[in-house]
Order: structure tokens, then C-alpha cells, then sequence
């Protein structure tokens, strides 16, 4: 049978779908699974990494069912997963304990044992990021001092790309390379672990992952996967990447010049770069790209659309129980409730820190907050702030890369919050530019990973033959100038709004105040 379609798999923070396309990037099926967190403490937040597998499994079966194809015409699987959650496995290729997300912000003290052995702005060379809570070098050191049994146990530190390749048919552990950079410990400028790092922090270099290039294929559907998920059996199954660099490429971002905004549960700016050019404030992260000879910038937000869903569970339930009741979904509902909001939402202010900061403030204490409430504000503002604040906040990491050398010749909106034209107008108003619209930009990182897929399965030559087949601009959102020039007064107020707080210690002393063994 001749293949025709390629699957791309996405193993998200909240949930996980399955894309079924054709070889022009058209979708022809799809399913999602949904799942949560755990937040065993303040600040701390794990996950059952084998439930989110298993999800994955219920999705791809969803989503052939619906394809209605003879599982033999899908040439190739590739994986998008989110990154930065550490998996510790032990000699038998068991769980030492739950996968500590991306999300948790625990190692505080750690980041700060790591500025004392080591000057920021050396790290930052070294490793091509600044010292944050996402990478697994501090949650390594917190779990070495904190769970020394565990620890003791572990035999493999690995990532959700690792173990997903691993249960779709990969016999071993692979890692694709720029995934590897979020151990920070990676030398994102020689492409190999960083032997100084590795020396500094007494880290044993066998329990690390095999660095493996994007389209890589590594293995195949095994009978009794093919059983759960529906995949025929023998299916090539190919090395993605983590979700900031499918979303590159199901965006199309493979020269310099062309900026993504992705927004999704998290949020983050991407900039493509031909050289690996530092950031001198050393605020923005450098990352290779899937591409060989390209290197990819990244501001990331760690809570960008789930600032919208902790809205959606708590204040906007009318809307939610709306939706599941006439059978819709209730960001719809909630989307047509914000635009009763006049732009500025009449002054009020939303600070989308839910789980800190990353780029470019780099501050585990900050949180997330509502500013200048008073009675003219309704549910409505509530909502749309929530919007202009996320927007106006990659305004601020758009600044900061733009800073660093990263051109922006075109503008594209990726990512969940792309279906609602509302926040994609916002986002125009807030950035001052033109935006551009892919095909399937809500899924962006499905399509990037089904592109390397189809890489790895002999499909495509190499990347930039899969984008031109199957990523496309489809249309273009324009600034209105009078939102754009008030959004710029906003910005500055926004800004300055966040750096008094921070340097008030205000965030802190909160944290400070919670950890004293306040009631859940």
C-alpha cells in the first residue's frame, strides 16, 4: 500500500492529541485526552507520566477510528512532547518516584547554589541559558540532597520525549537534540554535553540521554502498541522534538527573519538564528533548532493559557457548565464574554504569573494578580485582562530577543489561543505588527512533529522539503492603530507595575508567607 498520511503525536502539560495528515499538511482525523497535575506542596507539581502515555495510546486509537484508513497507509509517527519534566528511571527500566513537572518550582535554593559555584553570566555561556527552575540541573541537585534513596536508585535521567519514543516502539532512549538543552548542561554552541558542567556539579555523564537529531527514525510499532493504539504494526516511529521547536517547524520558521508567538498552556516567543548569538543581558535562552546549521531563540512564559483555564475552572463556571450543557466548548463562551470588554479592559491589569517567571525576570516568587479592580469591572474585563496581560507580557519578551539581534520581518500566531480571532486581534494590537496565520496554527506542534516523522520515514528529504509541502500562510490580522498606541501606555504601566512588586519584595514575602505551613 502506498503511504499517504503521516501521524504527529503531542504530549502536552494538561493533555495530549493525535493528528492524522496528508501529505500536504491537511488534517484528516483527530483526538484529545485530557489530564492534570499534582500539587503535593506549595510550588511543587508532579505528574503519572504512565497515565499520560497511556492517554496518548487512547488518542491515537481515537484518532484512526475516526480516520477511517487502513492504518498501513501511515507512513510515519513523530513526537512533539513538552519538555523540562524529569523522569528518573531505575536498573530494571522502572519509575524511581512521579515525574516532577516542568511547572515545579521547588529548587530555589538549588539555583542559588548553582550562582554560587558558578557566575550567571559564565552559565549562561556555557549552557546558552540563564539559571532557571525548567532545567534539569537544579531539580537533579534537589533531588540528590533531598531524596539521596531515589537518587541512589537511578540509573537513567530522562525527559517525556525519551519515554514516549521508548512505549511508541524505540528500543532504547533517545533524545532529540535540542531537547537535550533543558538539562542545562548541554553546550547548545558545540552540540555535546558541556564536560565543565558536568565536572562542576559531579554529574555522571552515563545518566544522561543519547543526544539523536530531529527526523531521526529510531524504531518501530511493536504488536502489542499496535493492539493499543490502533498504528499498524511496523510503523517507522521517528525522534520529534520537544513542543518550542515542533511549533517552529509546523510554523514554517526555518530562516532568520520569521518570529512565532505559540500560545498554549504555557507561552513563548521563538526567533530562528543562523549563528548562536548570545543574549548579552543573558535573559533569553539559545536552543539548536531541528534543523542542522540554525539555532532558535526562545523567551518562554511558563502559564499563558492556563492563566485563561484557572479562569474558565473558577470564575468563569457559568460559561463552562453552559458549554457541557448545549454541547460546546466554553472557550467560546468565555471569548465572546471578554469582547463585552471595551480594549484596556477599563484599566484593570492582569500579571500572568501563576507558577513565576521565566524570561525575562527570572523569578520563581512572582505570582499571578489582578491590579486597579474597583466596582465599574465585571466578569467580562476579568476576562479580557487576562488576555492583554499574556500578550502584553510576550510584548516584553518580544523586546528583550529583538535586543539580543533576532529580526522580525513576519509575525506568526500559533497555538491554542489562535482559534479565538478576539485574542489573535489583541495580540496584533499589543505586538503593534501584522501577524500571520498558518494552517493548522492551533496545532502547530502536531504538524511539526508528523513533519519529522515523515523526515525520519523517507517522505520528506529534509525539513525544509516537509514545510513547503505541508505548512501554508492562510491569512493576516492587522494592528488597529488606536488599540496599538493605547496598548503601548498600557505596557509601560504593566511593566512598571511588575518591577515595583519585585523590587518591593511584595511577591517574595507572599511566597515566604505561604511556606510558614499555612492551611490548603
Amino acid at each position: 500500500m502506498v503511504a499517504q498520511y503521516l501521524a504527529g503525536i503531542d504530549i502536552g502539560t494538561t493533555g495530549t492529541r493525535t493528528i492524522i495528515y496528508d501529505l500536504r499538511g491537511r488534517s484528516l482525523a483527530r483526538a484529545y485526552r485530557e489530564y492534570g497535575c499534582v500539587y503535593p506542596r506549595p510550588s511543587w507539581v508532579e505528574q503519572d507520566l504512565e497515565y499520560l502515555i497511556a492517554q496518548s495510546f487512547a488518542a491515537s486509537n481515537e484518532a484512526l477510528q475516526e480516520a477511517g484508513i487502513d492504518a498501513k497507509a501511515i507512513a510515519g509517527i513523530g513526537l512533539s512532547t513538552h519538555s523540562g519534566s524529569i523522569v528518573l528511571l531505575d536498573a530494571s527500566g522502572k519509575l524511581v518516584r512521579p515525574m516532577i513537572s516542568w511547572l515545579d518550582t521547588r529548587n530555589a535554593t538549588e539555583m542559588e547554589d548553582i550562582k554560587r559555584l558558578i557566575p550567571v553570566e559564565k552559565y549562561y555561556r556555557a549552557s546558552g541559558r540563564p539559571v532557571g527552575p525548567e532545567w534539569f540541573l537544579p531539580k537533579m541537585l534537589w533531588l540528590r540532597k533531598n531524596e539521596p534513596d531515589n537518587w541512589r536508585k537511578t540509573v537513567k535521567v530522562l525527559q517525556v520525549q525519551d519515554m514516549a519514543l521508548h512505549a511508541y516502539g524505540d528500543p532504547g532512549y533517545h533524545e532529540d537534540i535540542a531537547e537535550c538543552s533543558k538539562f542545562g548542561l548541554w553546550d547548545v554552541f558545540t552540540l555535546g554535553w558541556s564536560a565543565e558542567l558536568l565536572d562542576l556539579f559531579d554529574i555522571d555523564p552515563a545518566l544522561l540521554p543519547h543526544p539523536t537529531p530531529s527526523g531521526t527514525m529510531i524504531g518501530r510499532v511493536p504488536r502489542d502498541v499496535a493492539e493499543k493504539t490502533g498504528f499498524a504494526e511496523g510503523t517507522p516511529v521517528s525522534v520529534g522534538a520537544r513542543d518550542t521547536i515542533c511549533v517552529a517547524v509546523g510554523a514554517g520558521m526555518t530562516e532568520p527573519g520569521i518570529v512565532c508567538v505559540n500560545l498554549g498552556t504555557s507561552g513563548v516567543v521563538l526567533g530562528c538564528l543562523d549563528e548562536p548569538r548570545p543574549d548579552p543581558s543573558s535573559r533569553i535562552e539559545i536552543n539548536n533548532h531541528a534543523m542542522p546549521g540554525r539555532w532558535q531563540m526562545e523567551g518562554n512564559v511558563p502559564t499563558a493559557g492556563a492563566c485563561y483555564r484557572w479562569f474558565r475552572d473558577n470564575i468563569g463556571l457559568p460559561e463552562r457548565e453552559e458549554g457541557v450543557r448545549r454541547g460546546i466548548d466554553p472557550y467560546e463562551l468565555l471569548n465572546a464574554l471578554a469582547g463585552q470588554s471595551p480594549a484596556g479592559s477599563k484599566g484593570l491589569l492582569f500579571l500572568p504569573f501563576f507558577a513565576g517567571s521565566y524570561a525575562p525576570y527570572w523569578d520563581t516568587s512572582l505570582r499571578a494578580c489582578y491590579l486597579g479592580l474597583d466596582f465599574a469591572h465585571d466578569r467580562a474585563c476579568m476576562a479580557r485582562a487576562i488576555m492583554e496581560g499574556v500578550s502584553m507580557h510576550l510584548r516584553n519578551v518580544m523586546g528583550c530577543m529583538q535586543s539580543a539581534g533576532v529580526r522580525i520581518e513576519r509575525l506568526r500566531l500559533l497555538g491554542g489561543a489562535s482559534r479565538s480571532s478576539l485574542w489573535n486581534q489583541i495580540q496584533a494590537d499589543v505586538y503593534g505588527r501584522t501577524c500571520e496565520l498558518v494552517r493548522n496554527a492551533e496545532d502547530a506542534t502536531t504538524l511539526g512533529a508528523a513533519i519529522m516523522g515523515g523526515v525520519g520515514a523517507g517522505v520528506f528529504r529534509d525539513i525544509p522539503e516537509g514545510v513547503r509541502a505541508m505548512v501554508e500562510v492562510v491569512s493576516e490580522v492587522t494592528p488597529r492603530t488606536e488599540n496599538a498606541a493605547m496598548y503601548s501606555d498600557l505596557l509601560e504601566v504593566f511593566t512598571s507595575a511588575v518591577d515595583s512588586l519585585l523590587n518591593g519584595g511584595v511577591f517574595e514575602r507572599l511566597v515566604e508567607f505561604r511556606a510558614q505551613g499555612i492551611p490548603e
